[in-house]
C-alpha cells in the first residue's frame, strides 16, 4: 500500500509532467503508474522500523535511470526539507582535487591541531593522527585533514565545483565550515546530485511517475531517463577522477566509517554524514543507488555509519535479484572508438557513420554498440543520441532495460 504521502508526491510530480496546477490534474481524471517495485518497497518499509522516532528518508533508485524503486518516511516533507550535510558534501570537493591534480590517493595530509581565525577544527573522535593519506583521510571521514583538502582545492574552486558543476542545491554559509558539511539541502535533491557518483560523471533526474494516461486511456507520458554529463574540466579525465573517488567510496563500507552497511558479494560504496542534528547515509549497491537520512530535534548521540548506514545494509540484503549484478562489472571495448573516446568522437561517429537513426538498420547497429559498451560510455553516447532524437535515445533505452533484464538470474 502506498502510503497517502507519496501519493501527494507523485501528483505532483505528474501534475508538473503535463504543466497543469494540481488541482488542474486531479480534476482531470489522470491516471498515474508508478516506478515503485512493491518488493523494494517492503523491503524499505521494514528497514525504516528501526529509525522510525528520528524523522527518517529513505530514498533508492535504479541508478542509470533514475527511476525511484522505493521511497519511504514518516510524511511528505522528510524528503523536501533541508538538512545540514555534515561530512556527505566531503566527496564533491575531493572530486574537485582529483579532477584538478591537486590531491592522490597516497599524499600525506597533516593531521594536527590548526586554527582559521577562530575556528579549530576537530575530528570527529576528538584525536589527530599526525599524518594520514588523502585516501584514509576520505575513509575515515577525518576532518581535520579533508579542510587542508578544501583549501588545497582552493575554498572559491571547491565551492563553484559543489554548487555550480555539480549543481546541488541548498543552504549554503559563507565560511570555510562548508568543508565539513554545514550546507543544508533536501534528500532528494542530496540523491539526485550524487547520482554522478555510481554513473562516472552523469546525472540522472529522479522520476517516481512511470506513465500517466488520461481518462479515456491514452498514453500522455512516459519515462524516459533524463540524463545529464557535468561539464568538468580538469588535468585528469573526468572519468579517471570518478574512477579514483570511486575506489576510495568502496573501502568506506569494507573498512571506513560506513562498515556497518556492508554486503558482502555485491558491488558497493558509500559516504557517511554526521551533523548536529542529522544523519546520512549515501551508497550504490548493484544496479540502485540510494540514501538514508535521520533528523532529530533533542541532543542525540547518532551517527551517520552507526545508525543511518545499517538501514542501508538491510535494504541491500533485500535486494530483488533483477536488481543485483556480479561483484565487479568487467568493461568491455565499445565497437566504435576506445573507452576514452570523447563524447565528441561519438557524436562524430553517431552522425556520420550511422546516419539519421530512423530506420531499422541503424537502430540495430546502434543497439549493438550500447550492448557493448562499458555502463559509462553507455550513458554519454545515449546523451548525444537524446540531443537529436529523445524518442530513438528512448526506445534505445527500453531495449536495453528489457534485454539486461532477461538475463538476470
Amino acid at each position: 500500500e502506498v502510503p497517502p504521502w507519496v501519493k501527494n508526491l507523485s501528483i505532483d510530480e505528474a501534475a508538473k509532467r503535463l504543466g497543469l496546477s494540481k488541482t488542474e490534474f486531479l480534476d482531470g481524471g489522470y491516471a498515474v503508474k508508478l516506478s515503485l517495485d512493491s518488493q523494494l518497497q517492503q523491503v524499505a518499509n521494514t528497514a525504516l522500523s528501526a529509525v522510525r522516532e528520528y524523522h527518517p528518508a529513505i530514498i533508492v533508485v535504479e541508478s542509470t535511470t533514475g527511476r525511484v524503486l522505493a521511497v519511504s518516511g514518516t510524511e511528505y516533507n522528510v524528503l523536501l526539507s533541508r538538512r545540514q550535510m555534515g561530512s556527505l558534501i566531503k566527496p564533491l570537493y575531493y572530486l574537485e582535487g582529483f579532477l584538478q591534480h591537486e590531491i592522490t590517493p597516497s599524499m600525506m595530509l597533516a593531521d594536527i591541531p590548526f586554527t582559521l581565525g577562530d575556528w579549530a577544527p576537530q575530528n570527529f573522535d576528538r584525536r589527530f593522527r599526525g599524518t594520514v593519506t588523502v585516501e584514509e583521510a576520505l575513509r575515515l571521514s577525518l576532518n581535520v585533514p579533508s579542510v587542508r583538502v578544501y583549501l588545497r582545492v582552493g575554498p572559491f574552486r571547491s565551492l563553484d565545483f559543489i554548487r555550480e558543476t555539480v549543481g546541488l542545491k541548498g543552504n549554503y554559509p559563507n565560511d570555510l565550515t562548508i568543508s565539513l558539511g554545514t550546507v543544508e539541502s533536501t534528500p532528494w535533491q542530496v540523491l539526485e546530485a550524487y547520482t554522478l557518483i555510481p554513473n562516472g560523471g552523469v546525472q540522472t533526474k529522479l522520476c517516481l511517475v512511470d506513465q500517466i494516461n488520461d481518462r479515456f486511456g491514452n498514453t500522455l507520458y512516459k519515462h524516459s531517463p533524463l540524463v545529464k554529463r557535468i561539464e568538468a574540466e580538469g588535468i585528469l579525465p573526468l572519468g579517471e577522477a570518478m574512477d579514483i573517488l570511486r575506489q576510495i567510496l568502496k573501502s568506506v563500507v569494507t573498512s571506513g566509517t560506513g562498515v556497518s552497511a556492508l554486503v558482502k558479494g555485491i558491488d558497493m560504496g558509500g559516504k557517511t554524514g554526521t551533523a548536529r542534528r542529522d544523519a546520512w547515509f549515501f551508497s550504490w549497491a548493484g544496479r540502485v543507488m540510494g540514501l538514508v537520512s535521520i533528523h532529530w530535534d533533542e541532543p542525540l548521540n547518532l551517527t551517520g555509519g552507526g545508525n543511518a548506514a545499517p538501514v542501508w545494509r538491510e535494504i541491500v540484503e533485500g535486494l530483488p535479484c533483477v536488481f543485483r549484478r556480479p561483484s565487479e562489472e568487467k568493461l568491455r571495448p565499445a565497437l566504435i572508438g576506445s573507452l576514452n573516446a570523447s563524447v565528441h568522437t561519438l557524436q562524430d561517429t553517431y552522425v556520420l557513420s550511422l546516419g539519421w537513426p530512423t530506420d531499422v538498420e541503424s537502430f540495430s547497429k546502434l543497439l549493438e554498440v550500447l550492448l557493448e559498451s562499458s555502463e559509462n560510455e553507455r550513458i554519454k553516447l545515449l546523451s548525444e543520441i537524446n540531443e537529436y532524437d529523445p524518442q530513438m535515445a528512448s526506445e534505445l533505452w527500453r531495449e536495453i532495460q528489457r534485454l539486461e533484464d532477461g538475463k538476470a538470474p
